[in-house]
């Protein structure tokens, strides 16, 4: 994040250059790939940055050298397809505007040579040259971004790059961030629809400052001193523009180490580093311009983890651990002396302690306690010997009963699932202790969404859980008790889901009819009795025959298979007989290989199809009930594994 600009976006067209001076020949490098079909606000992100790119040239000055280069627009799967689609030149932009109107969305993400070839194409060892990256993705093609912008900044006359992260995450920005950085370009994030538009009308529309013209100063507010790992909330005071940032930096003359932009809101949230120390945050308009600051000491935090000394090889350790606890915190298993690690799990509240499974070699490993995944902060050595050979743990000492009148309960192994009728539904869980018990008052959560049965481990109390799986909510009281129940099963509460009743998938399915569509508007609730297939069908979409295929030489595969057609035509096949990788993805669902083109996968009722087609149970239980199924013949044919084809999802992994 060097000082050296205020613009965006192409050339960033207005201001790439002093008033008055000519301004950089500029190409835009169009990300083409196939996650451009991916939604921003119940939009493909193509049709976005399509819009947006017409509005934005629409107001470029016709003097202005603007060409496009695309990549991933022609091939599936293929590292080259990059191609300079319009050359750099004056009035070119309505030509750009229909151009990118009529590209598809296919394949890879070469971005670095993409942006290599727009530079060489600007001649940028020769005249002055800016490339603007447009990219919803991370580089794809073995290539680092990073090292072409340190590069380009070397080898070119006046070379700059700017990159716009469209829907990238923090974390994915910082990736290709270094590629603006290392040329004095900006890295710009665009989460919506709206950002983006507000963000390239800013920047085009807004002529160089003047340095009479500078904005205001601004002020801070955060505290003397943080500990290392620590999250803050940091007040401001200043312009609000959309591209300014509170940043952590060790002195105004440095690069930041973190940065959160003021439009996330106010305060803004930072994360302290690992290294001890004085640092500063800062205010910087346009993300360049330092005009406000204030000191901060970073400090020391304790960090430690608990564990056997020695175990056996393939045990579950448990590691009990005090540190930060930030966002991405993790304990890793090491072997001494290499840096990659063996199994790793992350901290999150309340996984305390954390669970490894031990390797099957012995010998000496390392414990890591690991910042956000960026920096290691403490180690401890831990021994794996052979099975059996490990000292039997000590024993707990007994209570006192004058020091110690009442030991603490142990806790409770249990197994919480929900009654979701054969979904595989993915539900965030939460539980709290009802009032007026002797339990501490924290709630219980897991941060991520899971999908089937969830293990935990809970004091004997009563406990309200709730588990929120979209649109519909999970809830009932549970009793846990050492000698009691040790699976709980969570009904849906239509009261509490934001959709009210209970969706199709969850109510009485109607018979499989081969080739019917769902009529809608709601989706249609289908159950096969031969195969044992059930799913939420979206309204116009239409579900071909379930059936199991079976070889010339009368062998049934195990697994059921079906086709789906989407309204547009578009196709869906569940463990399909052939899929060619450059056809699309395929993902692993609960009964089985769920399978599609690039295009089908945005939609919502594919998302749909995954999520609630199951294959019941009583279908796979009984070896019998696929002797008596519909089969259709299937010839054996060259390059066809057969193993692999009659083999269960279940017994693959």
């Amino acid at each position: 994040m060097k000082f050296l600009s205020f613009c965006v976006f192409v050339s960033f067209v207005l201001c790439a250059a002093p008033m008055g001076a000519e301004p950089a020949r500029t190409i835009i490098v169009m990300d083409g790939s196939g996650s451009m079909w991916g939604q921003i606000e119940g939009r493909p992100k193509l049709e976005i940055a399509r819009e947006t790119v017409a509005q934005v040239l629409s107001t470029v000055p016709a003097e202005q050298e603007l060409g496009l280069m695309a990549y991933g627009h022609r091939v599936k799967g293929d590292c080259s397809d990059i191609e300079l689609m319009v050359p750099p030149a004056k009035g070119t932009a309505p030509e750009i505007s229909a151009r990118v109107k009529a590209m598809k969305f296919l394949g890879k993400t070469p971005l670095s040579e993409a942006v290599r070839q727009a530079a060489e194409a600007l001649r940028y060892g020769e005249d002055a040259a800016t490339v603007v990256l447009v990219t919803d993705g991370l580089e794809t093609c073995n290539a680092d971004p990073c090292a072409l912008g340190r590069e380009l900044e070397a080898s070119g006359l006046k070379f700059t790059a700017h990159v716009i992260g469209f829907g990238l995450t923090k974390a994915e920005g910082l990736q290709v961030a270094c590629l603006a950085e290392e040329t004095g370009g900006r890295y710009i994030p665009a989460s919506d629809a709206k950002g983006l538009a507000e963000a390239l009308a800013q920047t085009v529309s807004q002529p160089a400052v003047p340095p009479a013209a500078l904005p205001p100063a601004a002020s801070l507010t955060a505290p003397d001193q943080a500990a290392v790992g620590e999250t803050i909330e940091i007040g401001w005071k200043g312009p609000g523009d959309a591209q300014d940032t509170v940043t952590l930096q060790a002195s105004e003359a440095t690069e930041p180490l973190s940065y959160e932009y003021v439009s996330t809101g106010n305060p803004v949230r930072l994360q302290m580093p690992a290294a001890v120390g004085d640092y500063i945050l800062a205010y910087r308009n346009g993300d360049r311009l330092v005009i406000g600051s204030r000191p901060i000491k970073v400090v020391e935090t304790p960090v430690s983890m608990q564990a056997p000394d020695v175990v056996e090889a393939g045990s579950e350790v448990a590691i009990s651990w005090v540190g930060p606890d930030a966002a991405y915190d993790n304990i890793q298993l090491r072997r001494v002396g290499e840096d990659g690690y063996i199994t790793y799990d992350y901290i999150r509240d309340g996984n305390n302690p954390v669970h490894l499974t031990m390797p099957e070699e012995t010998g000496d490993y390392l414990l890591i306690y690991r910042l956000n995944d960026a920096e290691d902060l403490a180690a401890r050595k831990i021994t794996v010997v052979a099975k059996g050979a490990a000292p039997p743990p000590a024993a707990e000492p007994a209570a006192d009963p004058v020091t110690d009148p009442v030991a603490e309960p142990a806790a409770v192994a249990i197994t919480i699932r929900a009654e979701t009728g054969g979904l595989a539904l993915a539900i965030s869980w939460q539980a709290l202790p009802v009032a007026g018990q002797d339990l501490p008052p924290e709630a219980w959560a897991m941060p991520e969404e899971i999908t089937g049965p969830v293990e935990a481990s809970f004091l004997p109390g009563d406990y309200d859980v709730t588990g929120y799986a979209g649109d519909q909510v999970f809830a009932g009281r549970i009793s846990v008790r050492a000698e009691g129940p040790a699976e709980f099963v969570i009904p849906l509460d239509a009261g509490l889901s934001p959709a009210g009743e209970a969706p199709p998938a969850l109510q009485d399915p109607q018979p499989w009819v081969a080739g019917q569509a769902c009529a809608g508007p709601e989706d249609c609730a289908l159950q096969d009795a031969a195969t044992g297939l059930r799913v939420a069908l979206p309204a116009g979409w239409l579900a071909g025959e379930a059936f199991f295929y079976t070889t010339a030489a009368g062998v049934v595969a195990q697994a059921p298979s079906v086709e789906f057609t989407a309204p547009a035509g578009a196709m869906v096949a569940l463990n399909p007989r052939q899929w060619a990788a450059d056809l699309g993805a395929c993902v692993e669902i609960d009964a089985g290989q769920l399978c599609t083109d690039g295009q089908t996968a945005a939609e919502p009722g594919f998302a749909r199809i995954r999520d609630t087609l199951v294959w019941q149970a009583s279908a796979k239980a009984d070896p019998d009930l696929l002797n008596k199924l519909q089969a259709r013949p299937l010839p054996a044919a060259e390059g066809i594994d057969l193993l692999d084809l009659l083999t269960p999802p279940s017994a693959k992994e």
